[in-house]
C-alpha cells in the first residue's frame, strides 16, 4: 500500500513539473487608448482596438514607452480620469484631441514623463490639479492646453518633489487658463518642493492667463534650491504675474523677453533667499504695482525692461550690469 502511495505522489510531482507555465503577459512599447476603446480583456497594443482609458494605456506600456491617443475628434472625459505615472514614458495625444476634467499624478523616483498635446478641461468637476508631480527626474509638457482647474487649491502644473536629488519640468508651447479658487497656493504653475533636492523648471513661449496667481514659487519647505527660467512667455489678467518667496532654500527666477501685462502684482519676491531677475521683460498694465520685494527679498533689472502705464511702479529693480 505504500509503494502505490508514493508511486502515485511521484506521479503527480511529475505532472506538476511537466503542465506548462503560462507566461507573463509582455508590456507594449507602443500603447493605443481612444475614447471609442474599451478596457475590456484588452492590451492596449492594436491601434484597431485600442483601450479606453489612459490608465489602461499607461498599465500595459513597458519602462521608456509611448502612449498614444488616436481617432480625430475624440473627446472622452474617461480618458484621463485618475491616472498615475510611475513609469518613464511618452503620452502624446496629437491624433486624439482628447480632453479631461481628472488629474495627472506623476510618482516614480528617476523617471522622465513626456506629455504632448493633451488637453484638460475642469469645467464642472473642480479638480485639485491637472498635472500634479510628486517624484521624477525629469518632466516634459509640450503643446498642451489646462484649463478651469478650479478645485481646492486648483493648480495646473503642481511641483511638489519631496527628496534630496533634482527634479527638472520643462512647460514648452502650453496655454494654461482659469485656475484657482480663493487660496493662497492656487496657480497656473505652482512650484514647491521640500526635502534637501533641487527643483529646475524652464517654461518657454508659454501664456499662463486668467489664474488666480500665475507662476507661484514657494522655496520655504526645501532646503535645496529653487530655479525658474521663464522665456518668451505672456503672464497676463492673473492676481500676482510671477511670486517667488522663500527664507529657506536659494529660489530664484529669471525673466527674459517675456510680458507681464495685467496683473495685480507684476513681479512680487519676499523673503530673504527669494530673487528675481528681470531681462528684456515687460511689466505693463499692474493693477496694483509694477515691481514689489519685501522682507529682504531682491529684484534685479538689466536696465533694458519697459516698466509702464502701471497702477504703481513698486520697488525700484536693482540694476546689474549686462551679460
Amino acid at each position: 500500500m505504500r509503494k502505490i502511495t508514493l508511486l502515485c505522489a511521484g506521479l503527480v510531482s511529475m505532472l506538476v513539473v511537466a503542465l506548462p507555465v503560462t507566461p507573463a503577459r509582455a508590456l507594449n512599447m507602443v500603447s493605443f487608448v481612444s475614447g471609442f476603446g474599451s478596457d475590456t480583456n484588452n492590451t492596449c497594443g492594436d491601434p484597431t482596438a485600442p483601450c479606453q482609458t489612459l490608465s489602461q494605456g499607461v498599465a500595459n506600456t513597458r519602462d521608456q514607452g509611448t502612449v498614444l491617443c488616436i481617432g480625430n475628434g475624440v473627446q472622452d472625459t474617461s480618458v484621463f480620469n485618475g491616472t498615475t505615472i510611475t513609469q518613464s514614458v511618452t503620452i502624446d495625444c496629437g491624433a486624439g484631441n482628447l480632453i479631461s476634467f481628472g488629474v495627472l499624478t506623476i510618482n516614480g523616483p528617476g523617471i522622465v514623463v513626456r506629455l504632448r498635446n493633451l488637453s484638460f478641461d475642469g469645467s464642472g468637476r473642480q479638480p485639485n490639479y491637472a498635472i500634479g508631480i510628486v517624484s521624477a527626474a525629469e518632466v516634459h509638457v509640450e503643446n498642451c492646453r489646462i484649463h478651469n482647474i478650479t478645485g481646492t487649491p486648483g493648480v495646473g502644473i503642481n511641483l511638489a518633489p519631496n527628496g534630496s536629488t533634482r527634479s527638472r519640468l520643462v512647460v514648452a508651447d502650453t496655454v494654461i487658463t482659469a485656475t484657482g479658487q480663493n487660496n493662497i497656493f492656487a496657480a497656473g504653475i505652482l512650484v514647491q518642493p521640500t526635502g534637501s533636492g533641487d527643483a529646475q523648471v524652464v517654461i518657454e513661449r508659454t501664456r499662463i492667463e486668467q489664474n488666480l496667481n500665475g507662476i507661484l514659487v514657494n522655496g520655504d519647505g526645501s532646503t535645496g534650491q529653487v530655479q525658474i527660467e521663464v522665456k518668451e512667455s505672456v503672464i497676463a489678467n492673473n492676481n500676482s504675474g510671477v511670486f517667488a518667496g522663500s527664507s529657506s532654500g536659494l529660489t530664484a527666477v529669471s525673466l527674459s523677453n517675456s510680458h507681464t501685462v495685467a496683473n495685480g502684482f507684476g513681479v512680487f519676491a519676499e523673503g530673504s533667499k527669494a530673487v528675481i531677475i528681470l531681462d528684456h521683460t515687460t511689466i505693463q498694465a499692474s493693477t496694483i504695482q509694477a515691481v514689489a520685494a519685501s522682507n529682504g527679498a531682491a529684484v534685479f533689472s538689466y536696465g533694458n525692461n519697459p516698466i509702464n502705464n502701471n497702477a504703481a511702479p513698486g520697488t525700484s529693480p536693482l540694476v546689474i550690469g549686462q551679460h
